[in-house]
């Protein structure tokens, strides 16, 4: 099949806007966020005004319970939790996200149990001096909480067994 040099021409606009315009370039937008966290802190902050306060930050936790209860039973099963993007994306973790929410240990995440651990994730990351979140201030409590995972035997050293135990296959 002959394609035209005006078809081959618009393919090639529309390919060159898309770098442009850093649409074709995965991980860009993570990127210039400051990383993983950084870019979701900035979905958090519905407002834009640099903090995250409680409110956003819950309504944040509340959207990715539903997102991690796939039949809407108010529930979340490891199986589901299992098959979340998040644990697409850190399969070595899920299992131990899983369990840090599921307070009681009855094998069951619910709303109230993921809401309250969340809760109290927010108020680590504020501390005492305020009622809003920095993004530098969120990037430090999952870097804090990543490593107090990947040491799975807290000596407080990650050895590179835990370390390749732990690696999401994307970072291999």
């Amino acid at each position: 099949m002959k394609v035209s040099k005006r078809v081959k021409t618009v393919g090639v606009l529309i390919i060159s806007s898309l770098l442009i315009s850093g649409c074709a370039r995965p991980g860009t937008k993570i990127k210039e966020a400051g990383g993983f966290v950084g870019f979701v802190f900035e979905k958090i902050d519905d407002n834009s005004d640099g903090f995250v306060d409680k409110d956003e930050y819950m309504a944040f936790a509340n959207k990715r319970f539903e997102k991690f209860d796939d039949n809407g039973d108010g529930n979340v099963t490891l199986s589901e939790f299992n098959q979340s993007r998040f644990a697409e994306f850190a399969p070595g973790m899920a299992q131990d996200i899983f369990t840090s929410y599921d307070l009681n240990q009855d094998g069951v995440v619910t709303k109230v149990e993921m809401l309250q651990k969340e809760e109290t994730n927010f108020a680590e990351m504020t501390g005492a001096h305020t009622e809003k979140v920095t993004k530098n201030e969120m990037i430090a409590f999952f870097k804090k909480e990543r490593f107090s995972i990947l040491d799975s035997n807290s000596d407080g050293c990650i050895s590179l067994e835990e370390y390749q135990n732990s690696k999401s296959p994307f970072e291999r």
